[in-house]
């Protein structure tokens, strides 16, 4: 194709045969995926070797190793613990540590240690020793880092936001 350019004025013909070209092009293209949208298959990936160990119960010992860890060594009070800091602690891998909160616990890392964070509060809250403090402290105190994050974890452990916890009666 040559483009004619007289006086600075482009050929619009050639423009509009691109364009024209170009509609026709795409509208071949979804034509013929909408034919035989088999193009699109993709094949399926299998792991060659099937293990069903996910499947397997996490031993109780395991269980009991994590949750007296917890309550002896309270590593939820660290606002910024992440899994792996909590696996290396435990001497494990990340992996394993993963599984045992998902099938022994039936929780993912975070409401694990919200869990956790929530009940110290509740501790800290209902005793004498830090009853002078106010909600965000002892949520700051508690291993949260921000309020809306503890709030969150509030109503999800407990059903209810804080002050409806300590001002109403369980219902």
């Amino acid at each position: 194709f040559v483009v004619k350019i007289v006086r600075g004025k482009p050929d619009y013909a050639v423009y509009t045969l691109f364009w024209v070209l170009t509609v026709v092009a795409i509208y071949f293209l979804a034509y013929k995926i909408w034919a035989t949208p088999a193009i699109l298959d993709l094949p399926v990936l299998q792991d060659d070797v099937e293990t069903n160990a996910d499947d397997d119960p996490v031993p109780e010992s395991e269980l009991s190793a994590l949750t007296q860890f917890m309550e002896t060594e309270k590593p939820y009070l660290n606002a910024d613990i992440r899994i792996g800091e909590l696996a290396d602690a435990l001497q494990m891998p990340k992996h394993q540590l993963s599984r045992i909160i998902n099938q022994g616990f039936g929780q993912n890392f975070f409401d694990y240690v919200n869990g956790y964070r929530i009940r110290a509060f509740i501790d800290a809250r209902n005793g004498p020793r830090l009853r002078h403090l106010n909600t965000l402290e002892l949520a700051y105190m508690s291993g949260f880092n921000s309020k809306s994050a503890f709030n969150r974890a509030f109503r999800k452990e407990t059903g209810r936001n804080p002050r409806e916890y300590f001002t109403q009666p369980a219902g």
